[in-house]
């Protein structure tokens, strides 16, 4: 059993609650294909969660795009590339977006190597997750500049960064849809 598991059946439940889309849970064998024809490994909450709930849902932007066809959307792409930036950065931007409150704070570049989108949400803008190098398993939003999905917690001078895993990032998305 996934260490997952009990998140990702609390995310189906509401899924099936709010009569929103989820297709079919990826074979393993499919998915591990698909894995080595891209030279990668999903990060294991993304992993679970098509293997668990399925490959592809409602969800942000224009919902949660199945694996293959997030492969296959971009061919430029390069998910086994290495991903250019650190922990250290993703934090300094975070910080500088949503608790300084500057939008402009982002790293320059169309596509990200190292990452997989998720999500696509107009305009060239797309939610995708980091599957190399020290941000695994990260999500990053970006179109012509890139920033890390993230959240603010505690308070005055103790405010701190955090970044959002995919389930996190999910769970987050149906929290702001509840109605």
């Amino acid at each position: 059993m996934s260490a997952h598991a009990e998140r990702i059946a609390a995310i189906v439940l509401e899924l099936a609650k709010r009569k929103m889309a989820l297709a079919q849970p990826m074979q393993r064998k499919e998915l591990s294909e698909l894995e080595a024809r891209q030279g990668i490994t999903l990060p294991e909450e993304l992993r679970d969660f098509v293997l668990l709930a399925g490959a592809s849902s409602s969800g942000p932007g224009f919902g949660l795009m199945s694996p293959a066809e997030a492969m296959s959307r971009n061919p430029k792409a390069a998910p086994r590339d290495p991903f250019p930036f650190s922990t250290a950065q993703a934090n300094a931007i975070g910080r500088e977006r949503l608790i300084d409150k500057n939008e402009h704070a982002m790293l320059e570049g169309w596509t990200m190597p190292g990452t997989l989108t998720l999500a696509g949400h107009g305009c060239g803008w797309e939610s995708a997750i980091v599957v190399t190098g020290e941000q695994r398993g990260f999500i990053w939003y970006g179109g012509d500049g890139w920033w890390p999905e993230g959240r603010v917690l505690g308070r005055g001078r103790g405010r701190r960064f955090e970044q959002l895993g995919f389930l996190d990032w999910y769970e987050r998305w149906l929290d702001r849809n509840i109605n």
